[in-house]
C-alpha cells in the first residue's frame, strides 16, 4: 500500500481523550475518502474540549466518501484489562494484528496506562 503522507499534513488531534476518532479520520484522509480539514469524528460531542462519546459506534463503522469509496472499521477486542490481560489473550492480540496488516488493513490500538489518558497507536 503506497501511503501519501501529505494528506495527513495538518492533521491533529482536536480534542482530549479524541485519540480513536482522530486515528479513524487519518485513516480516512490516507484512503482519500474524507478531506484533510475534516474532523468530523473528533467534533461528534460538540464544542466542550473533551470527547466523552463512548466507542461503541465504531464497531462495524462503514464510512462512503467521494465515488462510492467505502471504509468498514470493526472492533476486534474489548479487553478488561485488569482482568483479562493474559498471556494468552497477548498472543492473540498480536496474532490478529499481523493478520490485519498482512491483508492491507490498518490497525488502531488504543492502550491506557491511566484511565485519563489513553495511548493510540496506529
Amino acid at each position: 500500500m503506497i501511503l501519501d503522507e501529505s494528506r495527513i499534513a495538518n492533521h491533529t488531534q482536536k480534542k482530549d481523550n479524541s485519540c480513536i476518532p482522530m486515528s479513524i479520520e487519518c485513516v480516512l484522509k490516507l484512503l482519500g475518502i474524507i478531506e484533510q480539514n475534516d474532523f468530523r469524528f473528533q467534533l461528534l460531542g460538540g464544542d466542550d474540549d473533551k470527547c466523552e462519546k463512548p466507542t461503541d459506534w465504531i464497531d462495524n463503522l462503514i464510512v462512503t466518501g467521494k465515488e462510492g469509496k467505502r471504509v468498514l472499521f470493526v472492533r476486534r477486542f474489548e479487553t478488561d484489562r485488569l482482568h483479562d490481560f493474559s498471556k494468552d489473550r497477548l498472543e492473540q492480540l498480536f496474532k490478529t494484528i499481523d493478520y490485519e496488516l498482512d491483508n492491507n488493513r490498518y490497525v488502531i490500538i488504543c492502550l491506557r496506562f491511566d484511565k485519563k489518558i489513553p495511548i493510540t497507536c496506529m
